[in-house]
């Protein structure tokens, strides 16, 4: 379990955090190893622990083969590259990744990757200082107080989620929508798979318990 203090001094890089501005991005491009180390300073905040990165150089592969930031130049990474890979890490928590990066790839269409990232960046700032004003400031962090405040960012997040997927699924592609509907499909079928399989170990039980009261009744009457 955390401690107060280190709670509090969370909280205190929570608010001051900024992202990196376009302009201070890498110039150079950069190696995968130079990428998940850069992304990663620059996403602590979102790691839990060592143990769990936030990115790491299979995930970098597997957006690139689903086609979510563009191929490299010879395995090395430019600053649009770099400023994709930090929006979808950053957004990947509360959206998958394939609608993370269709909002990306909609947003793109009327905007450089330069444009796209500063509004991203300061959107971001503003949502982090509005949630830090929510706070409590006294150095005495109340427990009832911390966890009304925990229930209450928890639901308006599972709100803006439900709200930011179902605006999402109005520019779904043809072929996503299928997806969708693919995975509805299989979910369903799990389902009554399992419904299936329940009612039959149920049965089962049954038909075990009518036999052992059988027997139980055979025992009396002899």
């Amino acid at each position: 379990m955390e401690s107060k203090e280190s709670v509090k001094e969370w909280l205190e890089k929570f608010h001051d955090f900024k992202a990196t501005e376009w302009a201070l991005l890498p110039d150079i491009e950069l190696y995968m190893d130079q990428v998940t180390n850069y992304l990663r300073r620059q996403l602590f905040l979102q790691e839990k622990d060592e143990a769990n990165p936030i990115i790491t150089p299979n995930m970098v592969n597997n957006y690139v083969k689903g086609g979510h930031i563009e191929r490299t130049n010879q395995k090395r990474y430019n600053k649009d590259q770099l400023a994709a890979l930090y929006m979808l890490c950053s957004m990947k928590q509360s959206l998958s990744i394939s609608d993370a990066s269709l909002l990306l790839s909609l947003l793109k269409e009327e905007r450089s990757y330069e444009q796209l990232y500063t509004e991203f960046i300061a959107i971001q700032k503003n949502i982090a200082a509005n949630i830090s004003e929510k706070v409590p400031k006294d150095d005495d962090l109340q427990k009832n107080e911390l966890l009304t405040l925990a229930l209450s960012l928890a639901l308006s997040s599972v709100a803006e989620q439900l709200v930011a997927q179902k605006i999402l699924s109005l520019f779904y592609p043809e072929q996503k929508q299928e997806e969708k509907k693919k995975e509805k499909d299989e979910k369903d079928k799990k389902d009554k798979t399992a419904k299936k399989a329940d009612k039959k170990k149920e049965k089962t039980k049954e038909k075990e318990k009518s036999s052992e009261n059988q027997e139980a009744s055979d025992k009396d009457n002899k």
